[in-house]
């Protein structure tokens, strides 16, 4: 009977081998990934946003790439039930029969670089949004002949739109004159579209508290919407970096209008807050109200050291349905 004994079949323990190596180093990779999001260090001037130390730069952007390889593997995505949000990959569309009633592409972090805002634009168009917003950093350094090379490229696409300036295009004059110059608007601002109402509102000083007059306008008007645009997150997993703390220091001031305006959208029935400047995709369910839900939006900049990008350029496009769910999806230009 010793003869018959069974063994294992050598092919299937090396397939279980290897997919179990697979595995392994999948999960690593993204682990590795997104740690490598905080790996930044201080720089000065203080309404400029700090950059990557240049020694992990460029592991940073090789873990990107293999992050975003990982990703496109399989359909990633998360769902709050209670809120009807969907944030997902643009490459695995989930169907669905629900009628679109409203969509905004929402684009931030250009950086100079022209011809992927143009490209962006040209996907949004043929994606047939009604409103384009863009959350800031048009330029690096905020000079006027480069902000206007931006605003040719938002008013040649055939998209209504609205902007708000970033901490970079603050950096020439160190507040938002080049801004207003050029783009001709306040940085705040609301519309009515499709029943439902919007808001973005400029809070990109990273060391300058926002004008009280700026802040009472916010409380007189944040009470009627459901989406509202800012320069830079309020909240993130991290906490790293949003309005008041940069790179972990934080700013007691600037940090205290933070809490403050958290207080005033949490009092309301805003749903989601979308932000620019952190140069990737997130989402993050408001830890005190779970019906709000925090977002921020990909970098249009190219992917690259030089850059401090470690994703594919990408901006998101909100959907809202009939049955009043929606949907918050990262799409690359590509």
């Amino acid at each position: 009977m010793g003869l018959f004994r069974k063994t294992k079949s050598k092919k299937s323990v090396s397939v279980v081998r290897i997919l179990s190596a697979v595995l392994v180093l999948g999960v690593l990779v993204l682990i590795v990934a997104e740690s490598a999001k905080y790996l930044y260090v201080a720089e000065v001037p203080k309404s400029v946003s700090s950059k990557i130390d240049p020694s992990v730069g460029k592991l940073a952007s090789v873990l990107g790439a293999a992050k975003t390889s990982m990703e496109s593997v399989g359909n990633i995505f998360t769902k709050d039930d209670t809120s009807g949000t969907t944030s997902r990959s643009d490459d695995n569309v989930t169907k669905t029969s629900k009628e679109v009633v409203s969509r905004i592409a929402v684009l931030s972090d250009s950086h100079n670089n022209l011809e992927n805002l143009k490209s962006a634009l040209e996907k949004a168009k043929n994606l047939k949004v009604e409103e384009a917003v863009f959350l800031g950093d048009y330029t690096d350094w905020g000079e006027e002949v480069n902000l206007s090379k931006s605003k040719e490229i938002m008013d040649q696409a055939g998209i209504k739109y609205v902007s708000l300036p970033g901490d970079h295009d603050l950096g020439e004059t160190s507040d938002e004159s080049n801004f207003i110059k050029v783009f001709g608007n306040k940085t705040y601002g609301v519309w009515e579209q499709d029943g439902f109402e919007f808001m973005y509102f400029d809070n990109s000083k990273n060391h300058t508290v926002i004008d009280s007059g700026n802040i009472e306008w916010f409380k007189n008007n944040i009470n009627s919407i459901d989406f509202l645009f800012l320069s830079q997150p309020l909240v993130t997993s991290g906490m790293s970096r949003v309005m008041g703390i940069i790179d972990d220091v934080k700013d007691e001031a600037v940090y205290a209008q933070n809490k403050e305006l958290l207080d005033l959208i949490r009092s309301s029935k805003v749903r989601a807050i979308i932000s620019g400047d952190l140069h990737e995709f997130s989402h993050y369910v408001d830890p005190v109200k779970k019906n709000l839900q925090h977002f921020t939006v990909g970098a249009l900049v190219s992917q690259g050291l030089d850059t401090k990008n470690i994703y594919p350029p990408r901006f998101v496009v909100l959907n809202i349905f009939d049955d009043n769910s929606y949907s918050v999806d990262d799409t690359p230009i590509d």
